[in-house]
């Protein structure tokens, strides 16, 4: 009976040796996850570090553009002013052409008609002295 007894203790001392070993490489996994757990803690933190830095960028970006659409719609308007002041200016320009050329026209009908009175002035002189 007692060596029953002795044969069943040896087991149960092999089985607690076997359960020790188990419980040491669950120890060892334990530690290698909770390195692991720790390292994509780091790697999250740094993750979370470069999304704020990138949405610092996107909104000086946002602003930038922005000002950028505001300056383009000053320039825009801006151009609108001076092209409508330019084709004020050439309009009047124009105009001022128009009556200077109907100006010449009619100073060059004057003269075409003072041609033609010398022209039979002289004819008629020439006429009277021969």
């Amino acid at each position: 009976e007692l060596k029953e007894e002795a044969e069943e203790l040896e087991e149960k001392v092999e089985e607690a040796e076997e359960l020790k070993e188990e419980a040491e490489k669950l120890e060892e996994k334990a530690e290698e996850l909770e390195e692991k757990a720790e390292e994509l803690e780091e790697k999250v933190e740094e993750l979370e570090e470069k999304a704020e830095e990138l949405e610092e960028k996107v909104e000086e970006l946002e602003e930038d553009a922005e000002e950028l659409e505001e300056e383009a719609e000053e320039l825009k308007e801006e151009a609108e002013e001076i092209a409508e002041e330019k084709a004020e200016e050439l309009e009047e320009k124009v105009e001022e052409l128009e009556e200077d050329a109907e100006e010449l026209e009619e100073k060059a009908e004057d003269l075409k008609e003072e041609a033609e009175e010398i022209a039979e002035e002289k004819k008629s002189d020439n006429s009277n002295t021969d």
